[in-house]
């Protein structure tokens, strides 16, 4: 596989990282519904009923309220549309604890003294999920969850917009930051070939590369129109830079091959004109026309 060829896999494997954020977003706002449905529950509590069983005592209600001794209720277990709920309330009043059984699986959600929602375990489908929330009870925060690619934590701002996310996507460790806007804007991964870097601007157009494989370090510059402008690498064979022109086409080359230096010009067409070198501490500088033929050189 070529460079190119891993460099590619690596934004492949990057792009997938940034999609499954969605995920975080559509997470942290289940359960808006499950405090509301509990008390709508508890407000009209019918009279509990008992019957004999075999071997005991059934007792079948659709909710159970407990107070404390001066007739504060303190917790409240609940039957609702969406499952059961469980809600434990503090001295104040305060819903401080609620566990819930919906059809996306069970959540466990704690409040703060405020009755802010502040951090909230779920399992669905896809996995277990554990959400944070800032003071206001709101998305910005963190989440970390565990899917069938593996592991992933991701960090929002107050706006709840994604701003990091690192993850270990089937043994593949990797770390995406966007900026406010929500571009994606640096990318670092790390896979079976090695580490690669990618850093993009404000348009999501990428601009820097750098990947280091079995081969050597590699370094990648980019124009806005997304052609290569400057390649520099370090290699087993030598080390190299290459300029590219605005339409991506080389127009100079210098390396360092099997300790000669070598400095190449080349035309719009890709086509070496001039070549200047240094073997056995003899320089040499070679013209060349448009047909590959040599017109001059020294010495």
């Amino acid at each position: 596989m070529t460079t190119e060829e891993r460099l590619a896999k690596v934004e492949r494997e990057l792009g997938r990282a940034k999609r499954r954020s969605r995920w975080l977003l559509a997470a942290l706002g289940l359960g808006l519904g499950t405090l509301a449905l509990v008390w709508a529950s508890a407000a009209s509590v019918p009279k509990a009923e008992a019957q004999d069983a075999a071997g005991g005592r059934t007792i079948r209600a659709n909710a159970f309220i407990l107070e404390d001794e001066r007739g504060e209720v303190r917790a409240m277990l609940t039957m609702t549309a969406t499952g059961p709920n469980l809600g434990l309330l503090d001295g104040a009043g305060k819903v401080r604890v609620m566990l819930a059984v919906t059809a996306d699986g069970p959540m466990l959600t704690l409040h703060d003294a405020a009755g802010k929602r502040r951090a909230r375990l779920f399992v669905n489908k896809d996995g277990p999920w554990l959400a944070l929330f800032d003071a206001a009870g709101k998305e910005g925060g963190a989440g970390l969850s565990v899917g069938a690619d593996g592991p992933r934590l991701d960090l929002l701002d107050a706006a709840g917009k994604p701003r990091a996310v690192l993850g270990v996507i089937k043994g593949r460790s990797s770390l995406n930051l966007w900026d406010k806007n929500g571009k994606s804007s640096a990318e670092l991964i790390v896979n079976e070939n090695g580490p690669g870097v990618r850093l993009s601007d404000d348009k999501e157009k990428l601009r820097m590369r750098l990947a280091v494989d079995a081969d050597g370090p590699v370094l990648h510059l980019f124009y806005e129109n997304g052609r290569a402008g400057a390649a520099l690498g370090a290699l087993k064979d030598g080390s190299g830079l290459s300029l590219f022109d605005a339409a991506g086409g080389p127009s100079a080359a210098l390396g360092v091959e099997k300790n000669v230096p070598r400095l190449d010009l080349i035309d719009a067409a890709g086509k070496v004109r001039a070549k200047l070198s240094v073997e056995e501490n003899v320089p040499r500088l070679d013209l060349i026309d448009a047909a590959g033929k040599a017109i001059w050189s020294a010495p």
